[in-house]
């Protein structure tokens, strides 16, 4: 990772397409009425941060949940699951390259997604609300890592926190 010319701050917020959130919404007619949903709002606004990245590829999602049933269905229009083994007809969206890692353990999505973003790229954790708290106390530690580091002399100020 040291070697790494990313995590010297070369790519910023600009450069993940993040700004496009405010071209994401979905209008209320009026209150009470049943709209399209926030994760399925949130699942297009995924789409198209991945697109604007797909040549820098260096936006991902990691989750231990299925990306479908969570409402993120608009990111298999640009990328797949990352996939590396055999697969079977009925299987979906899986390839070698995707950019979507899913994997039945939470604590192994959190660290892949803190491993990624000390590379300086840029991720999104997505997980049900009751499973989140497997996890929380860890997304925790490293943000007191983050800030403790960033007291020390040897860490670029600029560098990803």
């Amino acid at each position: 990772m040291g070697a790494n010319p990313t995590p010297t701050a070369e790519f910023c917020f600009a450069t993940c397409g993040c700004r496009i959130f405010a071209t994401m919404r979905s209008r209320c007619l009026r209150p009470g009425v049943r709209g399209i949903g926030d994760t399925h709002v949130l699942g297009r606004f995924l789409r198209d941060v991945a697109k604007l990245n797909s040549e820098q590829r260096n936006f991902r999602i990691f989750g231990p949940d299925e990306a479908l049933s969570n409402g993120l269905e608009a990111l298999f229009e640009v990328t797949q699951r990352q996939w590396d083994a055999a697969t079977m007809p009925n299987d979906e969206f899986l390839a070698p390259t995707g950019r979507v890692y899913e994997m039945l353990s939470e604590h192994q999505c959190e660290g892949w997604l803190e491993g990624y973003l000390l590379t300086g790229r840029h991720g999104l954790f997505n997980c049900y609300e009751a499973f989140i708290h497997i996890v929380d106390s860890m997304f925790n530690q490293h943000a007191k890592w983050l800030k403790v580091t960033s007291r020390w002399p040897w860490r670029r100020k600029d560098s990803p926190r």
